[in-house]
């Protein structure tokens, strides 16, 4: 056995750790200011509407800060002198500004509702159309939980300050200049007292508002990680109850929301603190400026009556103060959020349109790979120096061991990425030249898994071409093979298909998948390791169909299975990012390269029609080394002891630490190989597929499994137990002997999955 090759694009386990990027830790912002000048731009179609806030607030100001100063008035022009002609006068002016500043903060009411919704409206709209232009690479690197956070309870946050923290803090600090200036006309010396202490107090709390910032901002990314992980668990259920991991996540969980709960505490103290020392400071100062104004009312330097005035605005100041310290926190929480926001729209996307990118004419001749390598960053996979040419109309598979970089050069096809050296061409035209949509135009995609919208079948299939009318869509239907299952659904077309497409089988969801690729009558067909996630019997079909519709059309195959393409023009073998052989099945056969290997580690299996049903060759059997000292006789009765086993994706075959006795072939499907670490973490260390075999040393020895062996796809094994096989051995003491012998050699050499010596696998 060779090592486990490492997984291609699409065979994660949900819940298994494996390395990948992270985004970049965060940097402090500006805090509030950066927050305000970051939002400005949003705000700046909105001019009449602002125009009309501000009038309110000019109007509300005017009347909040004229109430204080009419009592100087009343006091001392119409009380004192008992003049009831100016008292009467002085609150019909009173009144009549009251119903003014009604009317016009309804009106700024109304102009703030209209202008904050359309804000959060276009902060949302904007980074959603932002997320639709990035690579798939930003995708692969983010953590999904964390960006529905940011699209989730970071804009909540955001649209908080816009909606609250915003016209308050605006309407406070005007209020606290608007009430200063009237503070400094009535009594100079009071007002510059008021200043000092309010300026003292605000300096005060400027000096925590950097650490309230990190610590809110710190507390958005936890709450970040805490979505992440709680996405990630729920997908990770069949692992998670597999390796009765449910203490251990709980664990997980308590550690993180423990740690969100210290950064939440702390961002909470700081802000509090940010509150507590201006109104603090500010009930301080109204102490001591009533106690020196009623000085010099005794002395005759101020009038009662404008004792009373400044009072009242240095009343109204405070509270103009208190409506600023209550907006700060929740400004701050939203410039944190504000940040992170900020930082999905500084992504770039790694694949760009070239300046003047002109339009990609129709494909003519052929689609060239000249010297193409690309790296995922020190990731793996990626290729490494590739030429090729597609002549146009043929029929050319894509083969190799997992991870040898097949995908990539189909997503490069696609320009999903772009290389990092070397061109890819369409007769002569570099794509890196040409508008993205002029070469996506040209292209017809079957992934892996067909993601289906949770909307009909009918519009399911129009994604591939939305101005494609109801006959073309039929038309795609039928040659699809997608009517023929529609017609036994109650709706037909019309049937919404759940989320994800979870209300159709995987065939049913693949055969949309081709629909919706040849209803653009594409002229380069790409195939991503179309059957790999169904069973045999519905695989067989699926096949079918794509050769029927590949009919006319360049078609790129990328696969593991290698008997759906043995008819191709030509087959191209990748392996460890290099193109080491290309040929027709039968020059390649006869070279006895890389791909005879591989032709050989999954030939010499039969299965039945409906995949029910497996069997073995006893030539096949005397190429495993633990068996190759069995007579032609003894391993064509031993191909006879294997019996079928089907297994579901998400399924264990065997799990680390159990005593089983059977080993295995895997006929169909990919399994990934599982093994805990010391933390009790399961890692994987690689996957099965078609023609690898586990557990050879199981049929002589009961020993622990050394690691889980868990499906990825639908799979079809060959299992042999241990009793018919000691039976068979047991009427040939001599060869017992020798397959014991073989076998003891095998232990010394590694064992199965197991520490500390490399695991093995089928070549």
């Amino acid at each position: 056995m060779s090592a486990p090759a490492q997984a291609g694009l699409g065979d994660a386990v949900p819940g298994v750790a494996v390395s990948a990027p992270r985004a970049p830790a965060p940097q402090r912002a500006g805090g509030l200011l950066r927050f305000v000048v970051t939002l400005l731009p949003y705000f700046k179609p909105h001019l009449p509407w602002l125009t009309l806030i501000l009038l309110g607030i000019a109007a509300n100001l005017g009347f909040e800060t004229g109430l204080p100063l009419s009592l100087k008035l009343l006091v001392d022009q119409a009380l004192v002198p008992r003049d009831t002609g100016r008292l009467v006068l002085i609150l019909s002016v009173l009144a009549v500004g009251a119903l003014l500043a009604s009317g016009l903060a309804l009106v700024q009411d109304f102009a703030y509702a209209r202008t904050e919704t359309a804000v959060v409206a276009e902060l949302r709209t904007r980074l959603f159309a932002h997320l639709q232009t990035l690579s798939l690479g930003f995708f692969a690197r983010c953590r999904p939980g964390d960006l529905l956070s940011r699209l989730g309870t970071d804009l909540a946050a955001i649209e908080q300050a816009v909606v609250l923290a915003l016209p308050a803090t605006l309407a406070g600090s005007l209020g606290v200049l608007v009430s200063l200036v009237c503070m400094l006309v009535l009594e100079w010396r009071l007002a510059l007292v008021s200043m000092v202490g309010i300026l003292l107090s605000f300096l005060a709390a400027h000096r925590i508002e950097p650490r309230a910032f990190d610590a809110n901002h710190a507390a958005r990314a936890a709450e970040g990680a805490v979505t992440a992980f709680l996405q990630e668990n729920l997908g990770a259920q069949p692992v998670v109850k597999a390796f009765g991991l449910q203490a251990r996540e709980q664990e997980r969980l308590a550690g993180r929301i423990g740690a969100l709960r210290t950064l939440r505490l702390r961002a909470s103290l700081l802000n509090y603190l940010l509150q507590r020392l201006p109104n603090t400071g500010v009930l301080l100062v109204v102490f001591l400026v009533v106690g020196l104004g009623s000085v010099l009312t005794l002395r005759g330097a101020m009038t009662v009556g404008s004792l009373v005035a400044f009072h009242g605005l240095l009343i109204q100041m405070a509270a103009y103060v208190a409506t600023v310290t209550w907006a700060i926190p929740q400004a701050l929480d939203g410039a944190a959020a504000m940040h992170r926001f900020q930082q999905l729209l500084d992504e770039r996307p790694a694949v760009t349109e070239a300046p003047g990118a002109a339009e990609l004419p129709p494909l003519a001749r052929d689609v060239c790979f000249d010297d193409v390598s690309f790296s995922y960053g020190g990731e793996g996979g990626g290729l490494r120096g590739v030429t090729l040419r597609i002549g146009k109309g043929t029929r050319v598979a894509v083969v190799g061991p997992s991870g040898a970089g097949k995908s990539t050069l189909l997503h490069l096809l696609a320009r999903f990425h772009d290389p990092t050296s070397g061109t890819i061409s369409f007769d002569g035209h570099d794509l890196r030249d040409a508008s993205l949509a002029s070469v996506r135009r040209q292209l017809g995609i079957v992934f892996q898994e067909s993601v289906l919208f949770d909307d009909t079948i009918r519009e399911n299939i129009r994604v591939g071409m939305l101005s494609a009318g109801d006959e073309a869509v039929a038309r795609a239907s039928r040659r699809a093979g997608v009517d023929g299952f529609a017609q036994l659904l109650a709706d037909g077309l019309q049937t919404t298909v759940g989320e994800r497409g979870s209300r159709l089988s995987g065939g049913q969801r693949q055969r949309v998948g081709i629909a919706r690729a040849i209803l653009r009558e594409p002229a380069l067909l790409l195939l991503d390791e179309p059957t790999s996630a169904l069973d045999p019997a519905t695989e067989a079909g699926v096949w079918a169909t794509l050769d029927e519709v590949g009919t006319g059309c360049t078609v790129v195959t990328v696969t593991h299975r290698l008997a759906p393409v043995a008819r191709a023009d030509q087959i191209v073998v990748l392996d460890r990012g290099r193109l080491v052989e290309q040929g027709t099945h039968g020059e390649l056969l006869a070279r006895g390269g890389v791909y005879a290997g591989l032709w050989e580690k999954q030939n010499g299996f039969t299965l039945s029609a409906d995949g029910d049903r497996a069997t073995v060759e006893p030539g096949r059997l005397a190429r495993l080394p633990v068996l190759s000292r069995l007579s032609s006789t003894l391993l064509e009765e031993l191909a006879g002891l294997f019996v079928t086993e089907i297994h579901p994706a998400g399924r264990d075959v065997v799990r680390e630490g159990d005593r089983t006795s059977s080993f295995y072939i895997v006929v169909r499907g990919k399994i990934a190989v599982l093994r805990r670490t010391p933390g009790g973490e399961p890692t994987r260390l690689g996957v099965l597929d078609d023609g690898d075999y586990f557990g050879e040393i199981a049929p002589l020895r009961r020993v622990p499994r050394t690691a889980t062996l868990h499906t990825l796809t639908p799979c079809v094994l060959l299992k042999l137990e241990h009793e018919p096989f000691l039976s068979l051995l047991a009427r040939v003491p001599e060869v017992r002997a020798e397959v014991e012998a073989t076998m003891v050699e095998r232990i010394e050499s590694h064992t199965e999955w197991g520490a500390p010596r490399a695991p093995e696998r089928s070549s």
